[in-house]
């Protein structure tokens, strides 16, 4: 009678739990939204857009003339003419054009370094989730065969008690085995490593990454 008024409660308690009382599990991540975190948290690719927005702004202004340069003095006494002044260089024929020109170049190679650099982000962040996706098949493949060694060790040992193999072929078994936890501990290494590089080209600090489930 007591249980089935709990379990309604229960139900109802859960139901309206705020979200930040709930566990908070990691969503999978797709190639796609691993390529769009990698460029957005990238301090290079910031700093070569920056680059860019200021050679772009240069060359917006660069074939106007110089600003006039307007000189105060205080002097004692009677100021001369030089005292004060309002100067404005004068250009040779030719010479904004040329500067606009040139600022225009440095602001197409400048949008041309960003977008290179934004290609070969793209690619260290695909390079990146795939080996981790292997890393992460070939681990969990080095953990069951290492489950199977571990059941033929303990096949071979019973058969062994039972008189039915020899000393050698049991050790043989044990070897198996020992070579499966070798086998699984570099793979258990190297899956931590290439997590390790996937987050740092993500977040820039370690954090768990979880692949879609495969159908």
């Amino acid at each position: 009678m007591l249980g089935k008024i709990l379990a309604p409660a229960i139900l109802l308690a859960v139901l309206f739990l705020p979200p930040w009382a709930l566990p908070v599990r990691a969503q999978p991540l797709f190639p796609e939204e691993a390529v769009r975190q990698a460029l957005a948290a990238d301090p290079r690719l910031k700093k070569a857009h920056v680059l860019t927005e200021g050679a772009q702004a240069y060359a917006q202004g660069a074939g106007a003339l110089p600003n006039p340069v307007l000189q105060l003095s205080a002097v004692a006494g009677d100021a001369d003419e030089q005292s004060n002044s309002l100067s404005q260089t004068l250009e040779i024929a030719g010479q904004p054009r040329l500067r606009r020109k040139t600022a225009e170049e440095a602001a197409l190679a400048s949008a041309a370094t960003e977008e290179a650099l934004r290609r070969e982000i793209e690619l260290e962040t695909v390079e990146a989730y795939y080996g981790l996706w292997e890393r992460a098949a070939l681990s969990n493949l080095a953990r069951l065969q290492l489950e199977l060694a571990l059941e033929l060790q303990g096949a071979a040992l019973k058969r062994l008690q039972l008189g039915e193999i020899s000393t050698s072929e049991h050790f043989r078994s044990q070897l198996l085995t020992a070579q499966a936890e070798a086998t699984q501990a570099r793979a258990e290494s190297d899956l931590k490593i290439a997590q390790q590089s996937l987050a740092l080209l993500l977040f820039g600090k370690e954090a768990p990454i979880e692949f879609p489930a495969t159908s």
